[in-house]
């Protein structure tokens, strides 16, 4: 994040929302605890989703899956984190919410990610990223190119 924020979210953000957990949770999402103790980004935390009226399928991103603090979203452009995605489906219907709720701006940032193998488009994206030109660097994202 420290390299990279810019190129997530170039005209910045206000406020920071963790995708909340599928499973019924007690206490604040470890992902906000951690972020939290990030130095300047603890003030831009805010708990403004929450398990809406509908259970979000594994694979089916959905308008009502959260709900979402319009006062506190309205205008803002929020930059949306989540702790692990293997469909997409929650973060796709977390920034659903956040724009429903009138989100000027909203930046999706994946901190981890699950990798199921046996599918044949992750075979490849694996096969290039093995490479050794394209392997990872702290310096380097898709975003800047650079």
């Amino acid at each position: 994040m420290h390299y990279h924020l810019k190129c997530i979210a170039p005209s910045g953000f206000d406020l920071i929302a963790v995708v909340p957990s599928s499973r019924s949770r007690v206490g604040v999402h470890p992902l906000a605890s951690t972020l939290a103790r990030v130095p300047g980004l603890e003030d831009k935390l805010a708990d403004v989703l929450s398990a809406g009226s509908r259970s979000i399928s594994r694979s089916s991103p959905i308008s009502n899956g959260y709900e979402c603090d319009r006062t506190l979203v309205n205008g803002r452009r929020v930059l949306v984190v989540e702790d692990t995605v293997t469909s997409g489906a929650h973060l796709q219907s977390a920034v659903a919410a956040l724009q429903a709720s009138g989100a000027r701006a909203v930046y999706p940032l994946v901190i981890a990610r699950h990798v199921d193998s046996r599918r044949t488009a992750v075979k490849r994206v694996l096969h290039w990223a093995d490479l050794p030109e394209n392997r990872w660097r702290i310096d380097r994202c898709m975003h800047c190119a650079t």
